[in-house]
């Protein structure tokens, strides 16, 4: 081992000493363009290791990002759909808020005094004497029409009245739908001639088309329960359900 360092003592006294006598100056030259095309490809090399690196060592962090984008842009879309979901329910309402705003002005107020079993229908007892075919409302909602006056009272059919039909308009999502609400026994509603190919859904409201002048328009019938398929084909059919009861009949406004 000491041998070895003194022979590269010697070594390295004898390169300096030639080296300050005869000169290494070609050698450093030529030794210098070999090393130093060396030395820029570890340099290089060098370089894309740590940006390999940094790459590897960024590809979790990358992937969390990504996630999370994906997350926001997934409840983006979300937000999205919400805002046209409420966007078609508003325009439903407003259809429905401005169908249903029945007008105040030529109403008579009638207090209700009782009820008339006559066939197969219960007709309402109203105090007054009004001109037949009026019709008679409570608050938004169509009650029925005058069939009977005389004597200081006057007579209401409903529209629960099997004897009863008022043209009527669905409030659908797609637009109104024309249909005709008849009453039925046990206090029923059903709508009927609806065309097989017309969506209606059960919680659209019912209101009165106004057709002929025989009603005021927009008067209220009620909301749809269900909806049925009839045997023909052609038309389909919907159970209603009115918004008041004859038993709570008190107070009831008549059209001039």
């Amino acid at each position: 081992m000491k041998k070895r360092f003194l022979w590269l003592l010697l070594a390295s006294l004898f390169l300096n000493f030639f080296d300050r006598v005869v000169g290494l100056g070609p050698v450093k030259s030529i030794l210098h363009q070999v090393a130093a095309p060396i030395q820029v490809g570890m340099v290089r090399s060098r370089i894309a290791v740590q940006d390999g690196l940094t790459f590897v060592y960024s590809l979790p962090f990358v992937y969390r990002q990504n996630l999370k984008l994906k997350e926001e842009l997934v409840g983006i879309q979300g937000v999205q759909l919400e805002n046209a979901v409420l966007k078609i329910e508003n325009q439903v309402l407003r259809q429905q808020f401005n169908a249903i705003m029945v007008s105040s002005e030529n109403l008579t107020p009638a207090r209700v005094l009782g009820f008339f079993q006559q066939a197969d229908e219960t007709l309402v007892i109203v105090q007054g004497e009004f001109n037949l075919g009026r019709s008679v409302i409570l608050g938004d909602s169509l009650v029925g029409e005058v069939v009977y006056s005389g004597g200081n009272v006057s007579r209401v059919r409903t529209v629960f009245s099997p004897q009863s039909r008022v043209a009527v308009n669905v409030l659908a999502k797609e637009g109104t739908v024309e249909a005709i609400a008849e009453g039925r026994f046990m206090n029923e509603i059903y709508l009927t001639k609806i065309l097989s190919d017309q969506e209606v859904f059960p919680g659209e409201l019912v209101v009165t088309s106004g057709i002929a002048g025989k009603f005021q328009k927009n008067c209220l019938i009620g909301e749809i329960e269900a909806v049925f398929e009839d045997s023909d084909g052609v038309f389909k059919s919907a159970r209603v359900s009115a918004k008041w009861m004859l038993k709570e009949l008190n107070v009831v406004l008549i059209t001039n």
